[in-house]
């Protein structure tokens, strides 16, 4: 089963949409009342998937949600989306030239250059594997180009599998 925690409710309406399978739930993934629904609902294995979320929270808020997973989903995946803090910079300094045609507000905050380095979080979250989600520097704008060697692209932004000790 997987299931997807919409940070709002409009958030879930538009997953509702998007995605025919898995449930999902509207909550905040801060806030751990959604544990025990998924904990009554769940009938064995369970795949987390965090899409785009996890870069604009602090690494005390991802300790406390890692935490949180480890505590009630011992044996459990979870899947999500980093960007590497080496590209911080660059995208930063890219959104700084273009502020007039860009729209962004959120400050990103936290993700890993190592994806191993997230055991750090709690120890018993375990590194399973990464997905890079670009094959090198051509798909970035220029100034982020300029900036990366290709296989620090490679490394820039991935999806990041993790299991929780039981």
């Amino acid at each position: 089963m997987m299931w997807r925690i919409a940070a709002m409710a409009s958030s879930a309406r538009f997953g509702q949409r998007r995605y025919s399978t898995g449930r999902l739930v509207a909550a905040s993934v801060l806030d751990d009342a959604w544990v025990a629904e998924i904990q009554r609902q769940a009938p064995g294995r369970i795949l987390f998937v965090a899409e785009g979320l996890f870069m604009y929270f602090t690494e005390e808020e991802h300790r406390k949600l890692f935490t949180c997973l480890a505590d009630h989903f011992p044996g459990q995946e979870l899947l999500f989306h980093t960007i590497a803090p080496s590209l911080f910079q660059a995208f930063i300094q890219y959104r700084l030239s273009f502020a007039s045609r860009l729209s962004l507000k959120a400050e990103m905050r936290w993700g890993l250059d190592d994806s191993r380095q997230v055991s750090a979080l709690d120890p018993r979250v375990v590194f399973i594997r990464e997905f890079p989600l670009l094959d090198g520097s051509d798909q970035l704008p220029e100034p982020i180009r300029r900036a990366l060697s290709p296989a620090m692209a490679r490394q820039a932004m991935k999806i990041v599998q993790v299991r929780f000790r039981e």
